[in-house]
């Protein structure tokens, strides 16, 4: 038998269909591809007795998605600086670029969940003042100038 690499490449999910996907889970995601782009508009309820969060998801076909939370607004906990694994204030920090995610996935099964899962770590932060989620976020540009600065000077 002639196997070539070809048979074996796995397809690359067209905009529609991600968007399609992500729809069989949040009942009420709105969506538009436009450009080359999917932006959509969804809501969940990560777990009985959370709140229900609005979110915006963008997808450009060979770059990351991203995440942003609109309703309500994210927020701090008093007696800390900043909510943990974010980018922004209102962007979850759901997985690690280039390794967790590759756009032969379904947003459907992996961003959709991750985000559910961020946002039931997020209530329990606020509730216990504690990240339970586990996790790593990668370093900034920043975090390497400091490091680099740090051991330059010992």
């Amino acid at each position: 038998m002639n196997f070539s690499a070809s048979k074996f490449h796995k397809s690359v999910l067209g905009l529609y269909e991600q968007a399609t996907r992500v729809r069989l889970i949040v009942g009420d995601f709105k969506y538009k591809v436009r450009h080359g782009q999917l932006l959509g508009q969804g809501s969940m309820q990560p777990a009985p007795g959370c709140e229900r969060y609005v979110f915006l998801l963008s997808y450009r076909d060979g770059e990351n998605p991203t995440v942003k939370i609109i309703n309500p607004p994210l927020r701090c906990r008093s007696d800390q600086s900043e909510i943990p694994h974010t980018y922004d204030p209102d962007e979850p920090c759901l997985f690690r670029p280039s390794i967790d995610w590759s756009n032969e996935q379904s947003l459907g099964s992996t961003i959709i969940p991750w985000l559910a899962a961020w946002l039931f770590y997020y209530e329990m932060w606020h509730a216990t003042g504690e990240w339970l989620g586990g996790g790593e976020h990668p370093e900034t540009n920043e975090d390497e100038i400091s490091n680099t600065n740090d051991s330059s000077q010992e």
